[in-house]
């Protein structure tokens, strides 16, 4: 088989799986993930039971291709913005208001992801942990840009993780709707410090 049939015969499969994927993420978005059942998604994507088994083997699976599908997508995003021209702290911002967008966008991978990180800790969950490298390595490379710079970045691997906590933790808990600007207040917060907003409300 030539490498260009090959391509015309994976095509209709990967765009079944994304169907899949496209109506497991509606359905987790309506419904806690054992409210859901795999019935319900072949029925939402318009496949077979047996069709959608012959993609993914069980729902953990098909939650595990979720997602890294959605965390693929946030790391595209996110590098359109982290290596496009731009001071590190525009990039901070940038990275900042990415997450936040796309958190808002995708609620229920907020729910799914601490799910799939303990459940996934072996060799089914290598594609996500690889995405979630390749973000750390960009955020590193800001950390070292904000070094240059002259902010006191003591440890940019401590920083990059408190840095992509940030916008999780807030996208998790903080009430909705979300004020206008909080994404700038979180950066700022980030690059200069608690003081720099001075004394909140008694």
């Amino acid at each position: 088989m030539t490498a260009t049939a090959g391509a015309r015969k994976r095509a209709p499969r990967q765009a079944t799986s994304q169907r899949i994927v496209e109506a497991a993420a509606g359905l987790f978005a309506e419904r806690h993930y054992h409210q859901v059942r795999m019935d319900d998604i072949a029925e939402r994507a318009g496949v077979s039971k047996g069709t959608l088994y012959g993609h993914f083997k069980d729902k953990e699976d098909l939650y595990l291709g979720l997602m890294l599908d959605s965390m693929s997508r946030l790391l595209r995003q996110i590098e359109e913005s982290l290596e496009g021209p731009g001071s590190p702290e525009e990039k901070v911002h940038a990275f900042v208001g990415r997450s936040l967008q796309f958190f808002e966008r995708h609620e229920h991978v907020l729910d799914l992801v601490q799910r799939v990180e303990v459940l996934h800790a072996g060799e089914s969950g290598a594609p996500l942990r690889e995405v979630r490298a390749r973000l750390l390595v960009l955020l590193e490379g800001v950390m070292g840009e904000l070094q240059s710079r002259g902010h006191a970045v003591a440890d940019r691997k401590v920083a990059v993780l408190a840095l992509l906590g940030m916008p999780r933790e807030v996208a998790r808990f903080h009430p909705r709707p979300w004020p206008e600007g909080l994404a700038s207040r979180l950066a700022h917060q980030f690059l200069h410090g608690l003081a720099a907003f001075g004394p909140g409300p008694a």
